[in-house]
């Protein structure tokens, strides 16, 4: 039985939350990029299965102490899946943050190609800087 990639996609965001990234791993297609949108100060063009696991190992955890995404849904698009995701962390300096994005991901066979983040960039970017909302 085939499993679906919107399936290989919520194993990814289960070890995640786990705190056990070789579902992830083992999604990344050798050439895969993520673009977090740049107007945050851990966003950028991650290109390669290294440097996008490296991203979500390591890079995130240099501004948060606390990360949760929490995935609200799987769209199913057949090699595109569209994850509209609940973030609730604490930044290092302790300001904590809530925000909805969306994640598109693209997929070649079985294999995570690109991933794109949707973000509220603005309320992140203020939480990593320490500015608390009013």
């Amino acid at each position: 039985m085939t499993v679906s990639n919107a399936e290989l996609l919520a194993r990814a965001f289960a070890g995640f939350r786990d705190g056990d990234l070789t579902a992830l791993q083992a999604l990344l297609h050798p050439d895969c990029e993520l673009v977090v949108p740049d107007s945050i100060p851990y966003g950028g063009n991650f290109r390669g299965a290294e440097e996008v696991y490296g991203w979500f190992a390591r890079q995130l955890w240099r501004w948060f102490d606390e990360f949760s995404s929490t995935p609200t849904g799987f769209i199913d698009a057949g090699d595109q899946i569209v994850v509209p995701v609940h973030v609730a962390a604490r930044a290092k300096n302790g300001t904590a943050v809530e925000v909805d994005n969306v994640w598109i991901y693209e997929f070649a066979e079985s294999k995570l190609v690109r991933g794109t983040v949707y973000a509220d960039t603005a309320r992140l970017r203020d939480a990593v800087e320490g500015v608390v909302p009013d």
